[in-house]
């Protein structure tokens, strides 16, 4: 049995001791590193810098090799030959190519531009996300640490009351009491007991819903750490105004607002690059072999032909010959047959059923859509900072009659005590003084964290990092 106890002990000791103890920043990084949105978000930062790597190469000229083999039969006239053949010609061809744009309205710079800010509204929507992301763990891990302390104030309460039941089972045991007392007590040991239940299982919800935040999904458990809640002694000074200027300096929603809006007014100057004149250049070489291309390789006397006569009647002849051919070497055909060309190719737009004026025109609304949601993020942030202010404004007020209310409960629940411990009042005027203290107790820590957070808030709308 005793070997028993101690296995249980080493064992719960190395369970509370192997649990991962998370800071509140630990729990923020933590959840960016594996929010889905944010990693889906960082895949479409990649794919937008992919799209301006390859808008910038696309200033380069290009370069395209082409290789050909075939066979070819019946009459047709020979590419390298010029010569009409009718027999069964083998051939190949090589050839390099190459192409660059000279000037096409500015489209290329305007498409790197746009793609730079496409790039950056991406990167921006990302930490927008990290921006809403690290307010909801905060929110998560002060409402651990609330319900924390909450659970103590609960665990306090109910051994106040045993501790009571001890005295009053005493008096009872004596004679003083009535037995019926006992059942008072009990009833309110049960609430208080209850209570804690409750209070454990706010907790458990609590970290539950932080571990959905961080998208936690390791087996080894995790606690947070515990952390002195400092109040803010006085109302941050700053006006609404000068935060919300700060704020929309360094806001994620501006920023991506913003290089939205530019990404539209680059994609209007590129919808009118095509009413410009677009000029390339463009350059080849290439060879070839064709099995119909021959040479002699011997010649046979086969005698005369009469072919005229002179002014002396006399017969001219002219002589027969016989050729043996073979095909030309490869080598010496691909020599012989090099072919280069180069020229300036221009393309001017006459008229396209004026798609070019749609397209125009359709990157205008877009542009406008840009400018009004822009807007809608300013005026949102505006409320925000509005709301926060107003709500840190009072909660302030809240912690100070909150801590008006615990005072005097205390100084009430002081007096009644030493009533019930004098014997002068009973059971039922404690228990009411207990309950009020408990409940005033409870909501000074309430307004507490609440103040610390919309503190926070504020603090975290002008660029300062949420810390505790």
């Amino acid at each position: 049995m005793k070997k028993l106890f101690i296995f249980l002990l080493i064992l719960t000791s190395f369970k509370v001791f192997s649990q991962k103890i998370f800071s509140i920043k630990e729990c923020v990084e933590y959840s960016i590193q594996n929010n889905i949105q944010i990693k889906q978000s960082t895949l479409n930062s990649e794919l937008n810098a992919n799209s301006l790597n390859q808008n910038k190469n696309n200033r380069y000229p290009n370069l395209s090799g082409n290789a050909s083999y075939g066979y070819n039969w019946g009459k047709a006239v020979d590419a390298f030959t010029n010569e009409l053949n009718t027999e069964r010609v083998m051939s190949q061809n090589f050839s390099l190519s190459s192409s660059v744009i000279l000037f096409n309205g500015l489209k290329l710079v305007n498409n790197i531009k746009k793609s730079n800010y496409d790039l950056l509204t991406t990167k921006e929507e990302t930490e927008k996300l990290k921006y809403e992301l690290t307010l909801s763990v905060a929110s998560a891990y002060l409402q651990i640490l609330y319900n924390e302390e909450n659970k103590n104030i609960s665990i306090k309460n109910l051994e106040n009351i045993k501790q009571k039941k001890e005295k009053i089972s005493k008096q009872i045991e004596v004679g003083k009491l009535p037995k019926n007392e006992i059942f008072t007590i009990d009833a309110e040991i049960a609430n208080a007991e209850l209570e804690l239940i409750n209070a454990e299982s706010n907790i458990e919800l609590a970290y539950l819903n932080l571990k959905i935040l961080m998208n936690y999904n390791e087996t080894e458990n995790f606690v947070i750490q515990k952390v002195n809640i400092n109040i803010p002694i006085d109302n941050i000074k700053t006006t609404t105004d000068a935060i919300y200027e700060i704020s929309i300096s360094n806001h994620p929603a501006i920023k991506a607002g913003e290089s939205k809006l530019n990404s539209t007014i680059t994609a209007i100057e590129i919808a009118k690059s095509e009413y410009y004149p677009s000029l390339s250049l463009r350059g080849s070489v290439g060879t070839g072999y064709s099995s119909a291309s021959k040479i002699v390789e011997n010649a046979y006397y086969s005698g005369e032909n009469l072919i005229g006569y002179t002014e002396s009647k006399e017969n001219v002849y002219s002589p027969n010959y016989n050729y043996d051919y073979k095909t030309k070497s490869y080598t010496k055909q691909l020599d012989n047959n090099i072919n280069t060309s180069l020229g300036f190719y221009l393309s001017i737009p006459i008229f396209d059923g004026f798609k070019v004026k749609s397209n125009v025109e359709r990157y205008k609304i877009d542009k406008k859509n840009a400018e009004l949601s822009l807007l809608n993020s300013k005026d949102n942030i505006k409320k925000e900072i509005l709301q926060a202010y107003t709500d840190m404004t009072v909660a302030r007020k809240k912690l100070d009659a909150s801590l008006k209310s615990y005072n005097a409960s205390k100084e009430s629940y002081n007096v009644i005590n030493q009533k019930y411990e004098n014997g002068v009042i009973g059971f039922y005027e404690f228990n009411d003084a207990n309950l009020k203290l408990v409940k005033a107790e409870s909501e000074l820590l309430k307004a507490k964290y609440d103040l610390m957070f919309k503190h926070k808030i504020i603090q975290y709308y002008t660029g300062q990092p949420f810390d505790l």
